[in-house]
């Protein structure tokens, strides 16, 4: 009896593409294609309820800080690189000893800023979350007293 309850039990769950499969209706290429196609266009370009501008979801200024970043990131890159292999053909492989010691240091020093900040965010959020309490009791405290009026 107890294998015929397991069945039948087993038998009733679908998997979630089927149960997927039958809450939608199938589409033809042409409808498919057209939700593609508005999709995309959202994605490419829309205006905030803002009023902001977004291409592919990031301003234009947005993205003109990413490009400077990263622009300036390779820049950087490159620099130190460049200035690894130069040191350490003209002075060994010792020099190689002075970048670990400044890696070192960087992410010590990125340790300690994440730290931080990592603190003031947490104490930021406590107090967002006191004044969002405080400005839902005023809220309940004011329909309290309109409904006594």
């Amino acid at each position: 009896m107890s294998t015929d309850n397991k069945d039948a039990k087993t038998e009733h769950k679908k998997t979630l593409a089927e149960a997927h499969d039958e809450g939608e209706e199938e589409l033809t290429w042409g409808e498919w294609w057209e939700n593609c196609k508005k999709d995309c266009s959202f994605n490419c370009f829309h205006v905030d309820e803002l009023g902001t501008p977004l291409y592919c979801w990031n301003t234009p200024r947005g993205w003109g800080e990413l490009c400077l970043f990263f622009f300036l990131l390779y820049g950087f890159l490159a620099a130190f690189f460049s200035l690894l292999l130069f040191l350490s053909q003209e002075y060994g492989t010792d020099v190689l000893w002075g970048y670990l010691a400044v890696f070192l240091c960087f992410v010590i020093g990125l340790a300690v800023v994440l730290y931080f900040g990592h603190k003031e965010h947490l104490q930021r959020e406590t107090v967002r979350a006191a004044s969002r309490r405080m400005i839902e009791g005023d809220m309940k405290k004011n329909q309290n007293e309109s409904i006594r009026v």
